[in-house]
């Protein structure tokens, strides 16, 4: 689910009239920053980009922000602020109101970062951090200044709950009394989830799913080349280029039975971090009755040209892989429900 923050800004006053008609007015110095956040309820993307929605709507838990740290830089990088909103007892999905002064006519740069806490981050020089201390040091009492570069440089080698949710923002602060901008931020992971279902004859057992090709590491704030100002759309995107992969193999340590009842079971949601772009696909695999049915490579389609199937060749992250696994009396089919990729425009929805 992605965040929107919609920020409302008032000036902190007038512009004063002195009675000459060529007068130029008085321009404020500073004007009030006000930012609301939501939880977005409704998504506007399929899956598919089709007429088919993942059944499940719902948020989990990890998926939803329980912390927000809102900071902004003036046109120097100097910090003008630097807040935590904490909404542990119970995971937001609004917040309160919060109002910031900042200086008039700049440009501003706004730092979402949510759930910060255990998230380990390293740096370009390989120092790593608590993702909680790295940006509370940074205090606008003493005059902080962060280098956004290095903030695109950081980077982090795995993925807990609650997931990082974050995002980087320029924002022009005017003259003008009344500034209102909504800002988008994703998760900084990717969600994996299988749904098995048995119309065989019989019962089988599960052992083994594995999600091929995951990412040793992951940039924490994306790095990408957005095509809109709400970055939900973009170009390109970079990974780390010393990422390395393996697979990822989810055993049972009691086998899975998979009743023939013609249900369908779920097993996850798993989040690895976002892989890099690939010639050739990404693939999940499957062991069932104690064999190894390999690996499959994923593909996606949308609901309209069922046939027209896409290999899956890279992996940005906020994306949802839901791999649908049927059982029949003779080999299982594969069915993949994806974001969709494409070379020059990238749509990813959020986890809903």
């Amino acid at each position: 689910m992605l965040l929107w923050a919609a920020a409302v800004i008032t000036a902190g006053g007038t512009a004063a009239c002195s009675g000459e008609p060529y007068n130029e007015p008085d321009v404020p110095d500073s004007v009030m920053l006000t930012i609301r956040v939501k939880l977005s309820g409704n998504n506007p993307y399929s899956r598919a980009v089709g007429d088919e929605y993942e059944p499940d709507k719902e948020a989990k838990d990890g998926e939803k922000m329980h912390t927000l740290r809102i900071i902004i830089l003036d046109q120097n990088g100097v910090v003008e602020h630097n807040s935590l909103w904490d909404a542990w007892s119970q995971p937001v999905t609004e917040s309160g109101i919060k109002q910031f002064k900042v200086k008039s006519n700049e440009d501003k740069t706004i730092i979402f970062v949510a759930n910060e806490s255990g998230t380990i981050i390293t740096d370009a020089y390989g120092n790593t951090f608590d993702a909680s201390d790295y940006f509370a040091r940074f205090s606008p009492s003493v005059g902080s200044i962060i280098n956004v570069n290095d903030l695109r440089e950081l980077t982090m080698s795995s993925v807990q709950k609650p997931l990082a949710i974050n995002d980087i923002y320029s924002y022009h602060i005017g003259s003008e009394p009344n500034y209102s901008a909504t800002f988008y931020i994703g998760r900084a992971a990717v969600k994996y989830t299988f749904r098995i279902t048995n119309k065989d004859d019989s019962e089988h057992t599960l052992s083994s799913l594995t999600i091929g090709r995951v990412a040793s590491m992951q940039y924490y704030f994306q790095n990408a080349v957005f095509t809109d100002d709400k970055h939900l759309t973009w170009s390109s995107y970079s990974t780390p280029a010393s990422a390395s992969t393996t697979d990822m193999v989810i055993k049972f340590e009691t086998p899975v039975s998979i009743p023939n009842d013609g249900k369908t079971y779920e097993f996850g949601p798993y989040y690895v971090p976002e892989g890099a772009t690939y010639a050739t696909p990404y693939q999940v695999g499957v062991s069932m009755n104690g064999i190894d049915l390999g690996m499959h490579d994923i593909s996606w389609n949308i609901p309209q040209t069922p046939d027209n199937k896409t290999l899956m060749l890279d992996l940005p992250r906020n994306a949802h892989v839901i791999t649908e696994i049927n059982l029949n009396n003779t080999m299982p089919v594969f069915n993949y429900t994806i974001c969709r990729w494409d070379e020059y425009k990238i749509d990813i929805p959020d986890f809903n």
